[in-house]
């Protein structure tokens, strides 16, 4: 086989395998045959020519080295994200506690408002309690006129 028909062969071999890396088709010799208009059969790869094989054998195992690395990095990323899941849940019920302590602390307060009398000042120092009590009684589900408040003025609970 004379020069230029091993390098013609050189890069097609070259031209096909990085297409098939590039489609992430697995690479085989048959593969390789099917796709080339110069190589005919396994053997001009595997026997004929010493360079086409290294050649081959070198995608070959380029392909299954970026493999392993992908599986590697995908792998690493579910563990990542599992942990980052975990930590957000762990977070997500830290602050569901602290809301409904807060939310236990402020029904009490309105009620210790109402009991002693002090409905009134409350509402003049929080504008938006009608806002607030409504809030509470949605997140609590606390019925209506079941909270004692005492003087409220125009409260309608």
């Amino acid at each position: 086989m004379n020069k230029d028909k091993k390098d013609l062969l050189s890069n097609e071999l070259i031209q096909i395998l990085e297409k098939m890396i590039e489609d992430e088709d697995d690479i085989t010799i048959r593969k390789v045959v099917e796709r080339s208009y110069h190589i005919k059969s396994p053997t001009t790869i595997t026997r004929d020519n010493p360079k086409l094989r290294e050649i081959f054998f070198h995608f070959k195992t380029l392909q299954k080295d970026s493999k392993e690395k992908l599986e590697l990095a995908v792998k690493s990323s579910n563990r990542k994200l599992a942990a980052a899941l975990t930590n957000a849940e762990i977070k997500n019920k830290e602050l569901e506690a602290k809301f409904q302590l807060t939310l236990s602390a402020f029904v009490a307060v309105i009620r210790a408002s109402g009991e002693f009398g002090g409905g009134s000042a409350w509402i003049e120092l929080y504008d938006g309690y009608q806002k607030a009590l409504d809030e509470t009684f949605a997140a609590t589900n606390l019925e209506k006129g079941k909270v004692i408040l005492g003087n409220f003025k125009n409260t309608e609970v």
